[in-house]
């Protein structure tokens, strides 16, 4: 019997199965093929080194996974058993011991598999077209249970079928959004299955003369007849996405989906949510990772974590760069590899649902994430004081231990602004509520049937942890309904529940004080950024972590959830004085910054980690780390309103500002705030010094000292143990606000800038500010917009728009820094007036740095400084 699982949280939601593609017209007709596709079917010859080299050949056993691709953390039982010849050609598959390990010994031929065109392309409109496809090969003979063609079932040669439940045809709608997205769905054409519930804004519309396409589909065939799937660049002639060359590898089965596709670069991130060993892939020896919404511990290895995030993207070697989203919400895995002359290859697999694939042209990474965004949703704009420090630890077992920490942290003077006490399993004996003080005859918990039930027992369960796929959840059949008549299987819906309870969980939020509150959740999904932040999960106290950190605020700023941070000092395990320390200082730099620990299993608590419990020396540090931090939320508040209103990012790595650069694709020990503000934190142990690359295409100057950095490219600079080394980029000019003890105070305290001036001496600057917690304040018109521009000798400080005029009442532009002058100035004006040298501005001809002091600006005013 199934269990009912209502799920109330997504009761008044407009869902609907099928995502509402607006702008469909179907017509069909025999116009002329559209700019955006390819108009004829190209035969694409196998390359001579992929019939020779065994590395690509398609495993036929997956489920098997005779390697122990699957979580190496907890082996699934499958690993139990063993490939054999029997097996292999059962499948119709061919079997090969002679091969080195890591290479599948039963695999797919070439001859068998994939799918064929046998009707198409059939015009729907101007921006859409769709094909019909219909499997090549037969089922062996014991996957058969109706009557087939004898003609056609005598075709042993094309006998394949890895799990027997094939779909025979398919219908590929092909359909673009302008010039620069292209989108694949390739449903079943015999009957409805799954798709996903989650709102996208999808608005087929075909390029035009004044915008051509950027990209196009092109329908492909191999020499037996197997289709591929490809979009390359309208101009380069650049492949992005190519499923040809693994056309046997094309499987799509009820509970088995598969593609394989070659990618031009080597240069790739994003996917998720797992814990990479660096943030370009690795595809040498890669892992299989597996994704499916867990409540997983970050360990290091290819576990699957809290969300899912079946995003990629790519930078070519001309520092093009192109994204590539697979829709889908249920248990999926994916590897990464080498393919020949510099590029990748990447599988993909998921057990459920419709392939629903998006390909975003760029050609800037910046660009690419724009273009993901006018799908899933541009990111939402917490409130000022969720950018202030935030203190936490799960196992405050009595409230004087809360306050102990809390006043630690106050009598050291270190700004706070959030304290948060934070005082669950299937398939177990005892559930995570266990009371052992009752007695109880025998132990009790939810068991799933996993013998007979495809849903909870499929035959490919992806390369996930746990014996089960229900393993810390509810059984898969279990049934769950949206409140509006639709009902889905926990199967299809496991990885949506944390972004379902976000959809409720904001709006009860924001309806008790009608303010704009926060939600931060662990469990996210595409869509999720435009509603909540994300932290990355139960993390330890080990150096590695640090830098698991960096990674995972880049891939989610990939994901459009720019809202992000790690457990700061570490979740498990006791930390040390110099980690904290550190990660103090980086943590300064996640925009979700938050110092937080637990409990062990057992239920003892770790050391206490808050910044004011350590030495003197290192509560000294984590103060200035904390300042620092409140002195820089007005520019970080400046680039979530950017990432707001236009899409984008907010914490950048240096592959995405500087794509050209070759240097710069695998760093992922530094990274920036927006394009201006490198961070180059220490993470590691014992470390004084930090190895940094400074592209010699700009100009670099000391955060701290104003000092133009001389020795560019990869260079080592000094960083004792209470310093983070911080460089402004020439050509930004970065707002500033005086600390206090919270966001609150700080609010009141004067602004001041920091102008860093660029080769042609110009730089440029924003600074939004509204009420800081006000529902929709910009689309309601109630926010302040500062543009800052240093060019031709003069500094402009402009309130472009000027609409919430309390700002003006308590807070005014104090001082003013200009880094990087290469004229002294005799004489400065502001507004016409002269200023009064020493008085009133300092230059110093060592440095190079201009400073204007005690200027007291009214905001609400324009200010022009002309330098003589």
């Amino acid at each position: 019997m199934r269990i009912l699982a209502l799920i109330a949280v997504l009761v008044g939601l407009a869902i609907q199965l099928n995502v509402e593609v607006e702008g469909l017209v179907i017509e069909k007709s025999g116009r002329p093929m559209n700019s955006w596709q390819s108009a004829s079917i190209r035969t694409v010859e196998l390359p001579n080194f992929m019939k020779v080299d065994p590395k690509y050949r398609v495993d036929c056993n997956p489920d098997i996974d005779e390697y122990r691709s699957f979580c190496v953390l907890n082996l699934s039982t499958d690993n139990k058993l063993t490939t054999s010849n029997e097996s292999c050609t059962s499948r119709g598959c061919t079997w090969d011991t002679n091969v080195e390990s890591g290479i599948p010994t039963c695999y797919i031929p070439t001859e068998k598999g994939g799918y064929s065109v046998t009707d198409g392309p059939t015009q729907l409109s101007s921006a859409m077209t769709q094909y019909t496809l219909t499997r090549l090969s037969t089922k062996p003979a014991h996957f058969r249970s109706s009557f087939i063609n004898p003609s056609r079932a005598a075709r042993a040669a094309t006998q394949f079928s890895m799990f027997g439940h094939d779909i025979e045809n398919l219908k590929v709608q092909v359909s673009v959004s302008g010039p620069q997205m292209i989108r694949m769905t390739i449903r079943n054409a015999d009957s409805q299955r799954y798709e996903v519930p989650v709102p996208i804004r999808w608005n087929p519309s075909a390029p035009t003369t004044s915008g051509p396409a950027k990209i196009e589909f092109e329908m492909t065939k191999t020499t037996n007849q197997q289709v591929g799937l490809r979009v390359k660049r309208t101009n380069s002639g650049s492949i992005l996405f190519d499923t040809t060359l693994f056309a046997n590898g094309f499987i799509y089965d009820d509970q088995f989906l598969q593609i394989i596709t070659t990618i031009p670069s080597r240069n790739v991130y994003g996917f998720g949510e797992n814990t990479h060993p660096s943030f370009r892939h690795e595809l040498n020896k890669s892992n299989r990772y597996g994704i499916f919404a867990r409540d997983q511990p970050p360990s290091g290895v290819n576990e699957n974590l809290y969300g899912t995030h079946p995003f990629y993207m790519v930078i070519e070697p001309n520092g093009e760069a192109f994204g590539v989203f697979i829709f889908n919400s249920n248990a999926q895995d994916y590897k990464f590899d080498e393919f020949d002359d510099e590029k990748a290859m990447f599988t993909y697999r998921t057990i459920g649902g419709i392939l629903d694939v998006f390909v975003f042209s760029g050609p800037t990474p910046e660009l690419v994430i724009r273009q993901y965004q006018s799908i899933i949703g541009n990111p939402y704009l917490p409130p000022y004081w969720a950018f202030g420090f935030q203190l936490c630890r799960y196992g405050y077992d009595k409230l004087d231990n809360m306050k102990a920490a809390m006043f630690r942290t106050l009598n050291a003077s270190i700004p706070i602004d959030v304290h948060e006490p934070a005082n669950f399993d299937t398939n177990k004996l005892q559930p995570w509520n266990w009371n052992t003080t009752v007695f109880r005859p025998e132990s009790w918990n939810l068991f799933c049937n996993d013998s007979g039930e495809h849903l909870d027992n499929p035959q490919y369960k992806t390369a996930i942890c746990g014996d089960y796929i229900s393993d810390k959840t509810l059984c898969m059949i279990a049934e769950q309904t949206d409140g509006r008549g639709k009902t889905y299987t926990h199967y299809d819906v496991h990885n949506l529940y944390g972004w379902s309870e976000t959809m409720a969980t904001l709006p009860a939020a924001r309806s008790i004080e009608n303010k704009r509150s926060i939600v931060i959740s662990r469990s996210t999904f595409p869509t999720s950024g435009s509603f909540t932040g994300h932290w990355l999960g139960d993390n330890t106290a080990d150096w590695q972590h640090l830098k698991y950190n960096i990674i995972g605020m880049l891939e989610f700023n990939l994901f459009g959830i720019p809202y992000i941070g790690a457990d700061i000092c570490g979740f498990f395990q006791n930390t040390t004085e110099q980690m904290c320390q550190r990660w103090m200082q980086l943590g300064s730099f996640n925009p979700f910054f938050r110092n937080h620990n637990g409990n062990n299993q057992d239920g003892i608590k770790f050391i206490e980690q808050d910044p004011g419990i350590f030495l003197p020396d290192v509560v000294a540090s984590n103060r200035r780390a904390v300042e620092q931090r409140y002195t820089l939320i007005p520019y970080l508040y400046s680039l979530f309103f950017r990432a707001h209103i236009s899409g984008g990012t907010v914490v950048r790595s240096m592959a995405h500002v500087f794509p050209t650069i070759p240097d710069c694709w695998p760093l992922d020990e530094q990274f920036l705030w927006g394009s201006s503000l490198l961070i180059a934190p220490v993470i590691k142990e014992n470390h004084t010094t930090k190895s940094v690359y400074l592209p010699w295409t700009e100009r670099w100057f000391n955060y701290y000292t104003g000092e133009e950095m001389k020795a560019l490219n990869q260079t080592t600079v000094a960083a004792p143990y209470d310093f983070i080394p911080l460089f402004l980029r020439g050509g930004s000019i970065i707002p500033h606000q005086q600390s206090a003890m919270n966001t609150v105070e700080s609010r009141k305290k004067p602004l001041y800038l920091i102008v860093a001036l660029d080769k042609d001496q110009q730089a440029s600057g924003e600074l939004f500010w509204d009420d800081g917690e006000s529902i929709d304040t910009y689309n309601r018109g109630m926010y302040n917009h500062f543009n800052f521009v240093f060019k031709s000798k003069v500094l402009t400080i402009d309130p472009w728009a000027y609409k919430y005029p309390e700002m003006g009442d308590t807070i005014k532009l104090e001082d003013i820094k200009v880094f990087g002058m290469n004229q002294i100035p005799t004489r400065i004006l502001w507004n016409g007036q002269e200023l009064q040298p020493t008085g009133q501005w300092t230059f110093n001809s060592a440095t190079n740095i201009l400073q204007m002091t005690g200027l007291a600006l009214n905001v609400a005013k324009i200010h022009r400084f002309t330098f003589l």
